[in-house]
């Protein structure tokens, strides 16, 4: 998992170092960007994991600008969650998740630019439940779900002209700054079936024969609106 994310920042920043004269007269902005997702959740199957409806995912990602404002990047999120069942059961939750998103902006001052974005989405859940014995639906990374989001946020940064190296915007930095930014929007994600959480290996029952069968925990869906709050630097 962590080498294709690796693949797909190495591809987004070498795209942005092409030649010079395959680039525009108006250069290419590259944005580096890490914060947090938090996903709101009305299923009650969420309960299982968590006491509240927001769980929370860790983001880094890189944003490319192709046109004038528009830009196109990936990105990789995790986040889990522990919870304690029934004063008995220790349960886990977590997911990975790989986002391509396309995102117009509007820049309106030198410091302020509001945009629209829409993304499409690949999850991979993992759901445990541990007691007197383990079961787990671990999905691998071919029995991800598909899935999409989209939403409109505002960037605020520190004006380029406050941080050039020189009078003449010449030098590595000449464009570089700093900002943050807050976005929120409604993501659609394919139900988590665990419907089939199983024993895992070496588990054993009560009555001390080896564990068989599956459990059903039923479905467990997490669309519904998101927030999202990231840092960027952008050169």
């Amino acid at each position: 998992m962590y080498r294709r994310v690796l693949v797909l920042l190495v591809l987004a920043v070498g795209f942005w170092c092409l030649p010079a004269q395959a680039q525009s007269t108006n250069p290419r902005e590259l944005l580096l960007l890490v914060g947090a997702d938090m996903q709101h959740s009305n299923d009650r199957a969420l309960d299982y994991f968590r006491d509240n409806d927001w769980v929370s995912q860790v983001r880094l990602g890189v944003e490319i600008e192709i046109l004038d404002d528009w830009f196109v990047g990936p990105s990789y999120s995790y986040g889990s969650s522990e919870a304690r069942l029934l004063g008995r059961y220790d349960t886990r939750w977590s997911q990975h998740q790989l986002q391509l998103g396309v995102r117009k902006g509007f820049q309106v001052l030198s410091w302020l630019r509001p945009y629209a974005v829409l993304s499409g989405t690949y999850s991979i859940t993992e759901t445990r439940v541990e007691g007197w014995t383990t079961l787990a639906h671990d999905e691998g990374f071919l029995d991800g779900a598909l899935g999409a989001k989209g939403g409109v946020g505002v960037e605020v940064m520190i004006p380029r002209r406050f941080l050039r190296t020189s009078s003449t915007g010449k030098g590595l930095f000449k464009d570089f700054s700093a900002g943050v930014a807050w976005e929120t929007g409604y993501s659609i994600q394919r139900s988590h079936d665990m419907e089939r959480m199983t024993f895992q290996p070496g588990t054993r029952d009560v009555g001390g024969t080896v564990a068989a069968g599956t459990v059903d925990f039923g479905d467990l869906n997490l669309s519904g609106w998101y927030q999202s709050i990231h840092f960027r630097l952008y050169f």
